[in-house]
């Protein structure tokens, strides 16, 4: 029986997955966008493979945590059969935490192995990162572990989400023009799938949406391989992503932030901070700035539009959008005849 046509609006990371899952399986897709994928929230991100900010409760978080896993395994997946090519790979290295256990989530990953005494011990000074315009203090981690997961090129990986999809016969128009709501395009396909991230806010409309802003800095890479990240409260938040030529530096986290001005003082601290985990990163050179606006809402909304059975929508994930793309896609061919 033939697949009915789709029409996706929103060409992110959960709307390029979205259009390869359902275009991989027969289904006719059409996606339009206001903007190139490189311009979108998506290519701004650090990116790692994390339910991060997902209550660790299986009760109440089955689904996220089931389509991270889910993601978790096609990005593996990719890593083994694209690699570089595709912007995944999968990458070793250290978490630490103001917490006194790591996620359960965290446990199952491959290579898990709790931090000793001694590895954790420099996390634990409470020392003073010169970042910044003022002293900021670092937190007094209390847990750190080890881990193997994919880590994602964002830019590279966004453009190979194009070009497969593409090869499955995807359409996709990526200079559309602004749509004002969603009423527009309702009609033109059997289904339209709503990926547009926090225009959600408007074209839904869905007042529940708000933006976290997110800056960070790429340096050149001076031969750092293992990965950094922390899981700590505040709108600092330390990570170091290296990739083959570069390193991907972070972050900040402000909720409710619309501004996407780079402040270069906060890139300055991020520098500095990381530069204080991972001493071959100082001095390194700068290769771009990043600034994003994630989109964010209580839960990620993947479902039908109230009674309508012909619109599904797949956004508010927030900083999780790369990590459950592949599990909102699958949720959303089930959600198809």
């Amino acid at each position: 029986m033939a697949r009915p046509d789709v029409l996706i609006v929103g060409a992110g990371v959960s709307g390029l997955a979205t259009a390869v899952h359902l275009a991989e399986r027969g289904y006719p897709v059409h996606l339009i966008a206001d903007r190139h994928p490189s311009r979108t929230a998506s290519a701004s991100a650090g990116a790692i493979w994390g339910p991060y900010l997902i209550d660790d409760d299986p009760e109440s978080e089955s689904d996220s945590l089931a389509w991270a896993e889910t993601t978790r395994i096609e990005l593996e997946r990719i890593a083994h059969e694209a690699g570089e090519r595709a912007g995944v790979r999968i990458a070793n290295g250290l978490e630490v935490s103001v917490k006194p256990d790591p996620p359960k989530w965290a446990t199952k990953t491959r290579d898990y192995r709790p931090c000793t005494d001694d590895e954790l011990q420099p996390f634990r000074t409470g020392a003073i990162w010169q970042g910044g315009q003022r002293p900021t203090y670092r937190p007094k981690y209390r847990s750190g572990w080890r881990y193997t997961v994919p880590l994602i090129d964002m830019p590279t990986y966004l453009n190979y989400l194009i070009d497969r999809g593409q090869a499955a016969g995807a359409k996709m128009d990526l200079s559309h023009t602004k749509l004002k709501s969603l009423d527009e395009v309702r009609g033109m396909a059997a289904f339209v799938i709503n990926c547009t991230g926090l225009g959600a806010r408007t074209l839904v409309p869905d007042p529940t949406m708000y933006a976290i802003k997110g800056q960070l800095v790429v340096v050149e890479n001076p031969g750092v391989e293992d990965f950094f990240q922390e899981d700590a409260p505040g709108h600092e938040l330390t990570y170091i992503f290296p990739h083959r030529d570069h390193v991907v530096l972070g972050g900040c986290f402000v909720d409710h932030c619309e501004s996407e001005n780079l402040r270069r003082k906060v890139a300055a601290a991020i520098v500095e901070r990381c530069a204080q985990i991972e001493p071959k990163l100082r001095g390194a050179k700068i290769k771009a700035y990043r600034v994003g606006l994630r989109p964010a809402r209580p839960q990620p909304r993947v479902e039908f539009d109230g009674h309508d059975k012909s619109l599904i929508h797949n956004y508010g994930h927030g900083a999780t959008g790369v990590s459950l793309s592949w599990g909102c896609a699958e949720k959303v061919r089930h959600l198809l005849p």
